[in-house]
């Protein structure tokens, strides 16, 4: 029953007009996801313990009661502290660094990589935690079993699977909209 926070995580060199900046969030609540399925951990999001220390400080002047305040107090003595940065690169693909720290010391515990690297932004927020999700549960002290490593895998086939499909997709509708696009032009000439 360890808790993790997790940071505002953050995406350099989005696209222009920020719309991929939803894929923060998507990586963010994958990661969680699979820390409180593998691992049992509670998870909070940073900006959630500040409401909570907001909520706190009411309850310490007898605004809440006291069965609220121990609850609150479990969430908020977070062990590990998570950052994730994700990256567009020039290419326009996607990449991901996770650094996992020690809340009390200081110190990194670990920073993971994808070693792969995403072409949409889709397929990254699909994809891209199940690089990671292993070596961080490691890190934490959490041993997959088999039936754990053969879920992980499957789900990650399957993710996967549905990428490359909405990459498929993605390119009918692309060509759909040049089609409408030259007829559009077409008619205006």
């Amino acid at each position: 029953n360890n808790t993790i926070m997790f940071a505002e995580s953050s995406l350099e060199n989005g696209v222009y007009d920020k719309s991929d900046i939803w894929i923060t969030d998507k990586i963010k609540a994958n990661l969680i996801s699979s820390l409180h399925r593998f691992g049992g951990f509670n998870c909070i999001d940073l900006n959630e313990a500040k409401s909570i220390l907001k909520v706190q400080k009411q309850l310490e002047s007898g605004m809440y009661d006291d069965s609220m305040s121990i609850e609150i107090g479990k969430l908020i003595k977070a062990k590990e502290f998570v950052n994730i940065k994700s990256t567009r690169l020039p290419s326009g693909s996607y990449s991901i660094n996770i650094t996992l720290f020690n809340v009390e010391t200081g110190a990194i515990l670990g920073m993971f990589s994808s070693p792969n690297t995403y072409d949409s932004a889709e397929s990254y927020a699909l994809q891209a935690h199940y690089d990671c999700i292993s070596e961080i549960l490691s890190r934490l002290g959490i041993k997959l079993t088999q039936e754990g490593k053969n879920v992980l895998q499957n789900e990650k086939k399957i993710a996967a699977a549905q990428a490359q499909k909405n990459k498929e997709v993605a390119k009918v509708n692309a060509k759909i909209e040049e089609e409408r696009s030259e007829k559009a032009r077409a008619e205006a000439e």
